[in-house]
């Protein structure tokens, strides 16, 4: 009776369980903050109240997030836990992807899980970040690796799908398109050993360049008759060029990371070279090396924690698949079983760690979700947050009341905004990059040309470095100082 029982338990879908567990365990149970996530978050609550991105929106990626965003806003409800059950799914997606990879690669379950596992301990301060673009993309480049390691090159249909895939990653994040398809057809060059094969492949991408031009051709000409085609080409092409010339940064916590990130790329580079390694392992590495490395790119041109360890989960995969090898296959071939009854403790220990920190979360988190902010609904704020939130909010409704209009030209100014179900533009996300081209000058353009209108400016020790500082002194020095609210400083005509 267990052995029947046991032999319907798909053990698959208990891994991909575990990985909900603890997924919905950290992308839940986070205070909140004004981040990335609440910028994501407010464009897509906009979109659902009728604002087009691109032209109502300073959105510099390409929409597919935005799209899949609004779509499940709109199924359950225009909140931010909405938004939260949106990341999840990202993010369950993205830990699914990785456990196929792996036991693609090693062809067992148990090892794919605590590998996964691995990966997914590795990459916390993303789920702790918020899923966005990125997380998307990856996700969907991971899925593109599992279809170019498992489907043979001579399905018909390979070609297109990968072109799909790509243009799939491309409406995610643009540059993420182009190093995937970079790797995939590096790595398909390298495998080439005569002229005929690399005739064929040349025409295998052909296909899936003709399959990708296409479907861009239909998503432009959808853009033209939204009427938005060109604020995509201010923000998602000319933009760019601002937001990288302005926000180069690199700071000494990735070292580690991009260290990690090297020893992967040596040993991968030793193992394709070694005659000694197995054709299999030699495949495998190939398959995955160029778009391990051109991954790392993405981080371009911030450099920081969060960028990096995404743009390196392939190679983390690949490491671990090497070590693998050479440790448990290798080394320890002969003890075999062994190491998988060890695997198996290790699962059935995540297993119950896992179900307590569900049940623990579940506690937790509705007893502190709880806000007056219909919009904010599920999120876990401070009552420090709450009394800032109210405390601005009714300062714009008093001067409205007056005649006077209040902008807030901050990277917080959606924090207020979405309570207000107000939106003013490239005024609530004033980044380098996010203007599009030249932005800078127009919203100097409207502040001049502002009447009856206050301005708020985040304190001076409150900046964040991707700000405009030109817009800022503009302010500052053509403006009257009436004074301070809470983190802002308060400007008129």
């Amino acid at each position: 009776m267990k052995e029947r029982i046991l032999k319907k338990i798909n053990p698959d879908f208990i891994a991909i369980f575990i990985f909900a567990i603890l997924i919905g365990s950290i992308n839940f149970y986070m205070k909140f903050e004004i981040n990335d996530e609440l910028w994501n978050f407010s464009n897509v609550y906009k979109m659902c109240n009728g604002y087009q991105i691109y032209k109502d929106l300073n959105v510099i990626i390409t929409p597919l997030f935005f799209y899949l965003g609004e779509l499940f806003l709109k199924v359950l409800g225009a909140n931010y836990f909405s938004f939260k059950i949106y990341n999840f799914f990202i993010y369950l997606l993205l830990y699914t992807a990785v456990y196929s990879i792996f036991k693609n690669l090693n062809k067992r379950r148990i090892k794919a899980f605590i590998y996964t596992i691995i990966v997914f301990l590795f990459s916390f301060i993303d789920i702790s970040a918020g899923a966005n673009y990125n997380t998307l993309a990856i996700a969907i480049v991971l899925i593109g690796i599992l279809v170019n390691l498992k489907i043979d090159k001579d399905k018909w249909y390979l070609p297109y799908l990968q072109g799909i895939i790509t243009f799939a990653i491309f409406m995610t994040k643009q540059n993420i398109a182009v190093f995937y398809f970079m790797g995939i057809f590096i790595s398909d060059l390298f495998i080439c050993k005569s002229k005929k094969c690399i005739i064929k492949i040349i025409k295998f991408y052909l296909k899936q360049v003709l399959t990708i031009i296409l479907l861009g051709i239909i998503f432009l000409y959808a853009l033209k008759l939204q009427g938005n085609l060109y604020d995509f080409i201010n923000f998602c092409v000319l933009g760019i060029d601002e937001f990288a010339s302005n926000n180069v940064l690199f700071k000494g916590d990735v070292i580690s990371i991009i260290c990690i990130n090297f020893i992967s790329i040596i040993l991968s580079i030793i193992f394709i070279n070694n005659k000694m390694i197995e054709n299999k392992i030699k495949y495998s590495n190939i398959k995955m090396l160029p778009i391990a490395v051109l991954l790392i790119l993405m981080s371009y041109p911030i450099f920081n924690i969060y960028h990096v360890t995404l743009g390196s989960i392939v190679c983390i995969i690949l490491l671990l698949f090497n070590i693998d090898y050479i440790i448990i296959e290798k080394v320890l071939d002969n003890k075999i079983e062994n190491v998988i009854k060890i695997y198996k403790i290790i699962a059935c220990i995540i297993f119950f760690v896992g179900i307590i920190i569900f049940i623990t979360y579940n506690i937790l988190y509705v007893q502190k979700s709880k806000n007056p902010f219909q919009i904010y609904k599920g999120s876990i704020m401070t009552e420090k947050q709450i009394e800032i939130i109210n405390k601005i909010c009714e300062y714009i409704k008093s001067n409205e009341e007056n005649g006077k209009s209040v902008k807030i030209i901050s990277c917080e100014a959606n924090f207020y905004m979405n309570v207000l179900n107000k939106n003013n533009g490239v005024l609530d996300l004033p980044f380098y990059g996010n203007f599009g081209n030249k932005g800078e000058n127009i919203v100097i353009d409207y502040i001049k040309d502002a009447e009856n209108a206050k301005i708020l400016i985040q304190k001076d020790d409150k900046i964040p470095w991707q700000e405009s500082y030109k817009i800022r002194n503009y302010i500052k020095e053509n403006l009257k100082f009436e004074g301070e609210i809470e983190d802002f400083l308060i400007y008129s005509k």
